[in-house]
């Protein structure tokens, strides 16, 4: 049976990487809003029907989508150790 401190150390750890892992979410949203922001202006001045606008516009996508995805696996782990917790 694990001690009381043993617990509470745990409990602690779980607790800091759950901050963790809402600092990490809220910086990436940031970071995608940063990127909408920057890439549209940029990509209105663009003749929209070149190669390097439809180029430069599937890798906004792929790189939000990436960003979207991270930001749910994080949600699932924090959400597990929630769980955990109680």
């Amino acid at each position: 049976m694990a001690s009381i401190t043993q617990l509470q150390y745990t409990e602690q750890r779980l607790a800091d990487e759950i901050r963790t892992i809402e600092d990490t979410m809220a910086e990436s949203v940031r970071n995608r809003r940063k990127l909408n922001e920057d890439f549209w202006p940029r990509y209105t001045q663009m003749d929209r029907h070149t190669d390097a606008a439809q180029q430069a516009k599937q890798q906004f996508q792929d790189d939000l989508n990436r960003m979207i995805e991270v930001e749910i696996l994080m949600k699932k782990r924090k959400t597990k150790l929630l769980d955990f917790l109680q």
